[in-house]
């Protein structure tokens, strides 16, 4: 790696005192999230370096180590502080199937985009959301395959969406439906409509208003979700509901599940990039 280094960041890494912070990343549809796991501000460079604020966040992740199933790295990354305006975004925001990279960086050298080192490079799971935190598992994407299949990862979750016309067996079952009563939290939504199986409703959305959630527990009468709806949501309000996949072949709520093993646009074993040789 060290070949890869600016000589500043080489000398100062070998320094015994120094001052490097983690600037992230987070690569979205709509916009480019730039945080900095630091107390204020940072100014640096993005991707394509050009100069760019890293806004100061709440940041906090787990060693990178090995998943002992995918033999693929892995780092969990959590956002503290969320409050209801940033869990409405989280809940309106595909994170899942992204990317996120994490830069270390040095408070003495933030003159030039090369002064860096790349921690991580990796894609997101869906994040998990409660009053307090956001936490988001991220798999690497530099010690796997990516270049074979147009558009696709290698990776033990299937990639495609759930029903999607062109690549999922599954016509995804939908529900309409009228709140009969709320919980106190915000958190459960009643309705004796609701008479499918457990967890049948499980990792699928509910809609109320222009607010969505991601469902997290479902049963007779009733589903919970990751994080409360807001106080105007009460009962008499309609509610659309649709089904939702856990992305695995044979989990608790996969393609198993759905009778759709035929469409698993997962891999059951991840070819590691380090093994591949090209000949010729």
């Amino acid at each position: 790696m060290s070949r890869d280094l600016s000589t500043d960041v080489q000398n100062e890494k070998d320094k015994s005192y120094n001052r490097p912070i983690e600037l992230y990343q987070v690569f979205l549809d709509q916009q480019t999230l730039y945080l900095a796991r630091y107390q204020k501000d940072i100014q640096f460079f993005d991707e394509n370096g050009n100069p760019q604020t890293y806004t100061a966040a709440n940041l906090d992740r787990g060693s990178i180590s090995t998943n002992a199933d995918t033999k693929v790295d892995e780092v969990s990354v959590t956002i503290g502080n969320v409050n209801k305006e940033m869990s409405a975004y989280i809940a309106n925001t595909k994170f899942q199937g992204r990317r996120l990279v994490i830069w270390k960086v040095f408070l003495d050298h933030l003159d030039s985009a090369n002064n860096k080192i790349i921690m991580f490079d990796g894609i997101m799971d869906a994040p998990k959301v409660n009053q307090e935190v956001m936490t988001v598992d991220v798999v690497s994407r530099l010690d796997t395959l990516d270049k074979d299949l147009p558009s696709r990862f290698y990776g033990v979750k299937c990639s495609w969406q759930f029903g999607g016309p062109d690549t999922c067996g599954v016509s995804v079952p939908t529900k309409i439906g009228t709140v009969e009563y709320i919980s106190a939290d915000h958190l459960t939504i009643n309705d004796s409509d609701i008479t499918e199986a457990s967890n049948y409703w499980k990792y699928g959305e509910i809609t109320i208003g222009s607010e969505s959630r991601h469902i997290v527990e479902s049963g007779s009468g009733y589903v919970k979700v990751e994080y409360p709806f807001s106080a105007d949501i009460t009962a008499g309000d309609s509610y659309d509901m649709k089904a939702g996949c856990d992305k695995s072949y044979d989990g608790g709520h996969g393609c198993a599940f759905w009778s759709n093993t035929q469409y698993y646009g997962g891999f059951l074993s991840i070819p590691k990039i380090r093994n591949v040789r090209k000949f010729g």
